[in-house]
Parts: structure tokens; sequence; C-alpha cells
């Protein structure tokens, strides 16, 4: 079976990649999209091939995905990031008329996931715990309510980009007019836990995987350990299901004295797939499952905790644009 996986450079890309190439059940054999050259991103490794296409924003984008995909005879593609996958799932008739199913949910859903003050807004209407965000209007409200340290992002950003701790309300001041659309919170303390989740095709939670992120760097979490905890699970089901989350999504949040504080959900596969996958759950090979409208035996939703994984550096060379191995 041929899988196509978007921005086959990033470590989402190759995390997904790497738990497809370990499948019991499938041959998959996967193909690459990528907008840098081949020969020069670590991913051949674990891909067949890799096509170099156009940033997601330009105007061939989705014709150039929809025309690997015939000639490759591609039937799945799995898009990783997260504007990529806003862009996807806006087009998604076009790629079903081609009869290319998108493993991803719906773009209403993807769209507000991918903001991250609608979020807040969905949430809090649903009645769920999340920490109050701000605008930039609302400064007045951000220095009555909140005691700093603050917090200050993009309400659509993506990984760690323009995210700062903010020690006092004049450096907030000064920082806000320099982020683009940014919403203000309180700073938060304590663990941070991501949570893996996969969802069946009409939103219904199959499985909530929690991990505490011990080390990141860029976004990326390099020494974790998973932790099945009852409070976190349940957490995780209820937001995935009332964002009508479809197949994948990673949930991040905070826990400090037993309260739970949401971060930010991204609707997709996260960067520590593998994780998951080495606890005992294939979470990319059962969600192909899910779009092939196949039941899921139990025993595949079963899984260690405590398994610590942390990470390194691996070299990939190449000479005259060919690996060396």
């Amino acid at each position: 079976m041929k899988i196509l996986i978007t921005s086959s450079g990033s470590t989402t890309a190759i995390s997904v990649a790497k738990a497809l190439n370990l499948s019991s059940i499938y041959k998959f054999i996967l193909i690459g999209t990528d907008i840098y050259d081949n020969f020069t991103i670590p991913s051949p490794i674990f891909f067949k091939k890799i096509y170099k296409v156009s940033k997601y924003f330009e105007n061939n984008y989705i014709q150039a995905l929809i025309k690997i995909c015939i000639k490759e005879n591609i039937k799945y593609i799995i898009p990783i990031l997260d504007q990529e996958i806003e862009k996807i799932t806006k087009n998604i008739d076009v790629f079903k008329k081609n009869n290319i199913t998108v493993c991803s949910s719906s773009y209403d859903t993807v769209a507000g996931c991918n903001d991250k003050y609608v979020t807040y807004l969905k949430l809090k209407n649903e009645g769920i715990n999340v920490l109050k965000a701000y605008l930039p209007k609302e400064l007045n409200k951000v220095k009555k309510y909140i005691k700093p340290p603050y917090f200050i992002k993009p309400r659509r950003g993506v990984s760690s980009i323009d995210c700062y701790k903010v020690d006092s309300f004049k450096e907030l001041e000064i920082l806000i007019k320099k982020i683009d659309e940014p919403i203000i919170q309180k700073a938060l303390t304590g663990k941070k836990y991501v949570l893996d989740v996969l969802n069946d095709l009409n939103g219904k939670n199959i499985i909530v995987v929690p991990r505490e992120e011990i080390d990141s760097k860029a976004g990326v979490g390099i020494k974790t350990i998973s932790f099945n905890d009852k409070d976190l699970i349940k957490y995780g089901k209820r937001i995935s299901e009332a964002l009508k989350i479809i197949g994948p999504a990673n949930i991040e949040i905070f826990r400090e004295k037993g309260h739970i504080e949401l971060i930010e959900i991204n609707p997709r596969f996260s960067a520590g797939t593998i994780a998951t996958v080495a606890a005992g759950v294939n979470t990319p090979e059962i969600m192909i499952d899910i779009f092939l409208h196949k039941k899921i035996d139990k025993k595949r939703l079963e899984w260690n905790s405590n398994l610590y994984m942390t990470r390194y550096w691996q070299e990939v060379f190449y000479l005259n644009n060919k690996m060396v191995k």
C-alpha cells in the first residue's frame, strides 16, 4: 500500500514514517514530498521516493500533490505541517474526486485548532476547563487579572516560534507590537504533557496516550516518558471529541498540583509519535485502518506506561547528490 507523507524532512514526518515501516500488518511503500531537494534532508532513509514540491501557499501546490498521487497510484495522504493540513483539507473535495483519501480532520476542525483563540472559545463554550486567553485590545484586563509572568504567542503560530515568557507588563507592551496577532495568557508552571490522540471517523475517541515531556528542543520532545493517568486520558478524550477530531491529534498541557491547563491542540501526529508506537500503539498504522473502515482490535490499543525515550542526532551524508552509506 502506497502512502504519501508531506513535509518528509520534518521530525514529525520521519516519526510517522518510522511507525509505518514498523507495521506487521501492511507492507507500506512511503512516498514523500518536501520543499527541499532530497539530497539535503535525512528522510530518504525512510522513504522510497521523495518529490520536491512548492510551498503550501503557492498556487500549484494542491495540483502537484494530486499529480504525484495519480502517477504513483497513491490512495492515502498524511499531511504533516499545520499550514499544509489546512490547505489540503480546504481542498479535500478535489482529492476525493481523484479517489485520494486525506487522513485528517475536516477543514473546519483544522482551521479552528490552528487558531488558538478560536480553540479557547470553543472549549470554553463546551464547559471544558481551559486557560483564559486575552487579545491585545484587552491589555487592561491582563493587567488587572493576571500577575506576571505572562506568556505571549501568535494565535496562529507553529512550533515555538515567537512564543515568549514575559516577566513584566512593560515588557509585554513592547513585545505585543512585534508579534503577529498574539494572544496573552498566564505563564504556566509544573509538568508538561503531550497526549497522543486517535479518533474514529465519527469523532469518537479510540485512545489517548499521555507522556510527560521532560526536555525539548525547538518545540520537539527529546526526553519523554509514557504516563498512564486517568485524568489526563479523560481530559484528552473530552477535548478531542468536543473539537470533532478525526484521526490523529496531539494535545499539549501543563499540570500543577493536580490542575490541568491546556496549552494547545494540533490536529495531526506529534513529533513524538514514535514514543507512543514504542509504548505499544502504532497510531499511524491504526489510523490507516480507521480510514479503511476496519474494526480496531482492543489488543492493539494496549500500551506500556513508564517507557522512557531519549533522542540523539544521526548524520546522513551525500556525495554528488547521492547518499553515502
